[in-house]
């Protein structure tokens, strides 16, 4: 009885040394692989942002995705053209719409006689519409280009390989109550 007692004690200090040895080569193993990631994972989402705001394009530059670059300033070359030709329009019948509204003989419209003042008016607010949805867009394509390179940026060493799948297929469906099956749609989500 003491002989089995003693082995019992024995046994129960050589298996806790034992898991204290695996949990200690876990977490060097663990502590190893996380300075692995640190060196390679030096890419940073904040510079990424940053170079965005201030230099439009740059945060695609340090993400190397030197594709999008012709895309945004062809958008924002597009979006500023199309607003200052906007605003030029605008400005040139607010300037028609003031000369035949004012009442002065002596400022004479060149469409004095041709279309009316109200005419004049509803194409300056047309021109007006144009030219800040246009603005809008411009904002709008600044602000998206950061926000492309800040999650391109977090992205840059996601996990894309094949071991994760998705698969769609057609299957047939036996509903309760009814004799025969029903077309139907199976996704299958597998983890390899």
């Amino acid at each position: 009885m003491k002989s089995t007692l003693a082995f019992l004690i024995v046994l129960s200090f050589c298996t806790t040394s034992v898991v204290s040895q695996e949990v200690d080569s876990l977490k060097l193993i663990e502590e190893d692989s996380r300075a692995l990631v640190s060196q390679e994972n030096n890419h940073n989402p904040k510079k990424a942002t940053l170079l965005s705001v201030f230099i439009p394009g740059g945060g695609q530059v340090y993400n190397k995705k030197y594709w999008k670059i012709p895309i945004i300033y062809g958008g924002m070359g597009v979006a500023f053209y199309l607003s200052q030709r906007y605003r030029n329009d605008y400005q040139f019948y607010r300037s028609e719409y003031i000369k035949m509204i004012d009442g002065d003989s002596t400022t004479v419209s060149e469409f004095e006689g041709i279309v009316t003042a109200e005419s004049i008016g509803n194409t300056r607010n047309t021109y007006r519409e144009w030219m800040e949805t246009s603005y809008i867009f411009l904002g709008l394509i600044y602000v998206l280009q950061i926000v492309d390179a800040n999650v391109d940026a977090h992205l840059m060493y996601f996990d894309v390989s094949d071991e994760i799948s998705l698969n769609v297929e057609p299957t047939m469906i036996r509903m309760p109550g009814t004799p025969v099956p029903a077309l139907g749609m199976k996704l299958a989500f597998s983890l390899h």
